[in-house]
This record gives C-alpha cells, structure tokens and sequence, in this order.
C-alpha cells in the first residue's frame, strides 16, 4: 500500500462501546487506571492517521491491525480511501479470539 498523508479519524459504534466497556471494566478496581488506559488508546488511534499503512493486516479482509502493547490491546481499523478516513473498527484486548472482530 502506498504511502498516505494525514486522514480523517472516526470511531464506528463498536468500537465505541468497547472502550466504554473497557473503561468501565478498569474503574471497576481504579478509576485513575481507566481513564489513562482510555486516552492512551485514543491518542494510539489518532497516531494512526499521520501514518495510516503502519498497522499490520489484519486477521479479517480489509482490515489493519496495531498493537498497543504496553497496555494488550489491538486496535482493528480500515482505511476508507474513498473518504480518507481510518475508521476504527474494534478495540480488543489481545487474550481476546479475533477471528471476529
């Protein structure tokens, strides 16, 4: 894949809920942890839109995946050309089975 400049962010719904969920998840022993665990992930995805292609393919068709590794989560995304937009597609924690996203 060719090299791409800075693109568009956006989070699909999924996505959305499972960094609720993980947040809520974490609060649930330490509120602090949570909300650190929540940022570090968002600035992770929006890393992503200066450099796009960095991400490894993806388990599903069409999808790349980047490892956040201090913390074990993936975070699945695709790139939408035709919007230039990376669209996040899931969060998921790396003890997860991935074979659905």
């Amino acid at each position: 894949m060719a090299a791409l400049g800075r693109v568009k962010l956006r989070f699909s719904s999924r996505a959305l809920r499972q960094i609720g969920a993980i947040h809520d998840f974490i609060a649930e022993t330490n509120e602090t942890a949570a909300i650190k665990t929540v940022q570090t992930i968002v600035l992770t995805c929006n890393r992503l839109t200066d450099f796009p292609t960095m991400g490894r393919s993806g388990t599903q068709r069409g999808t790349r995946e980047w490892s956040i590794v201090r913390l074990r989560y993936v975070v699945v995304y695709k790139l939408d050309l035709a919007s230039d937009e990376l669209v996040i597609v899931s969060v998921l924690h790396t003890r997860r089975n991935r074979t659905r996203h």
